[in-house]
């Protein structure tokens, strides 16, 4: 998975016009599950990931867990 400023390089370069279309799957009838998870295990297992990176994902999930902070 790219990181985050070649993701807003890859849109901003990207065609524009009424044939381009973007999806936003709000009730996950499209992927199944929580998608944030999926990409970070393929960041992981591409090696696209710090472990500064990890860690902060890491303490921000138990922070959620632990209810100190929202989603």
């Amino acid at each position: 998975m790219p990181r985050p400023q070649k993701l807003i390089e890859e849109i901003e370069s990207s065609p524009e016009g009424p044939e381009i279309a973007a999806f936003f799957d709000m009730d996950r009838t499209l992927l199944s599950g929580f998608s944030a998870q999926d990409m970070l295990v393929e960041r992981v297992l591409s090696k696209d990931v710090s472990l500064t990176e990890i860690a902060e994902g890491m303490s921000a999930a138990l922070d959620f867990g632990l209810n100190r902070i929202k989603f």
